[in-house]
């Protein structure tokens, strides 16, 4: 059988999977999520995806999957073939998992970094629940050195290396650099940030990664100066920045077109 086949028959089942799930929410008047044991909900999102959450971040999921701004760098960029995606901050999975699904088709890799120990065991099981295999999940954070930093743990999404409080715990850290040296030299074209604080840190450890970078997309309203740090510094790098606001957050985005 033809792999276009084999995946048009494989997108027909997840969608008929879905649905079914969406038939059974609607029989049982199941309006809100699945809530389940030990302070989960399970999110159903018709003929696409299965999302598993804390009952507190219930938000953070619906905005992801309905406003959807991240995708506002497809504007901006073109993908190649086989394209690498690096989500630096990934949570839960609310980017890795829509992007992963994206690049499926273009056998593309999303490289998926997340630190907090139960933020990446949601994430794991979330590529588990929606069958994605396209994905490498790195449980460490990405700064200005490779070693060892103190994560400050701020409610469920907040975590930070700079933005500190009174909780904290250990964690492996790299540059981009060493990170992607050490999963073999990979050629990053897209990078989605969003790292509490740190994204300049971040953005100061990838000199050369940056080098074949098209467009990167990065959370830049946990301070006031963050835009324009953001956007002065991926200027000298050669990228054209735009700024954008969703209701409070904001977002730098960062592109350009490299010679053939």
């Amino acid at each position: 059988m033809a792999q276009k086949e084999r995946l048009n028959i494989k997108l027909l089942l997840r969608s008929l999977f879905h649905f079914l799930i969406f038939i059974l929410c609607k029989i049982f008047k199941l309006r809100r999520p699945f809530k389940l044991l030990d302070g989960l909900t399970l999110f159903v999102i018709p003929f696409r995806y299965l999302f598993l959450c804390r009952f507190g971040e219930a938000y953070t999921v619906i905005s992801a999957f309905t406003r959807r701004y991240y995708d506002i760098i497809e504007d901006f960029v073109q993908c190649g073939e086989e394209p690498v995606v690096v989500d630096i901050g990934a949570h839960i999975g609310t980017f890795t998992v829509r992007w992963a699904r994206k690049l499926e088709r273009i056998k593309g890799l999303l490289i998926s970094v997340e630190p907090e120990p139960t933020n990446y065991a949601l994430l794991r099981m979330n590529l588990l629940l929606n069958r994605i295999k396209n994905v490498i999940t790195i449980p460490a954070a990405i700064n200005s050195s490779t070693g060892e930093g103190k994560l400050y743990l701020h409610g469920l999404t907040g975590h930070s290396l700079v933005l500190q409080s009174s909780t904290f715990i250990r964690v492996r850290k790299y540059t981009l650099d060493d990170l992607m040296e050490k999963l073999g030299g990979k050629r990053a074209f897209l990078i989605k940030i969003n790292a509490e604080g740190s994204e300049l840190q971040i953005l100061m450890g990838a000199h050369h990664t940056l080098k074949n970078v098209q467009g990167l997309i990065i959370a830049a309203h946990h301070r006031p100066e963050d835009p324009k740090m953001l956007s002065r510094f991926l200027k000298e790098k050669g990228f054209s920045t735009k700024c954008y606001a969703f209701k409070g957050n904001k977002l730098v985005i960062a592109y350009r077109r490299l010679a053939s």
